[in-house]
């Protein structure tokens, strides 16, 4: 997915400065947000107690797949970002 560099957030423009010494002119760059779409891993999400003011006890679980097919999806999705002439 590629998302024209008009919606800049704030934040992500600024990181961008600080590395480059300059701000990117939002209309000659993009962003290219590499993600899966249907994962295999699954993490939880469950309740500390029955106060609704406790945080909830989570545990995202990220590319914990144990075939790594999440990994090796992700990994495909770089290169073929990393293919692009703008690279």
């Amino acid at each position: 997915m590629m998302i024209p560099s008009d919606g800049f957030s704030e934040i992500l423009e600024k990181q961008l400065a600080d590395a480059k010494g300059e701000t990117p002119d939002p209309k000659k760059s993009f962003y290219m947000f590499i993600a899966g779409l249907h994962l295999r891993s699954s993490g939880t999400v469950r309740l500390k107690s029955n106060n609704p003011f406790d945080y909830p006890l989570i545990d995202a679980r990220f590319l914990s797949d144990p075939d790594n097919v999440d990994v090796d999806t992700l990994y495909e999705g770089v290169q073929l970002a990393g293919g692009y002439k703008a690279f």
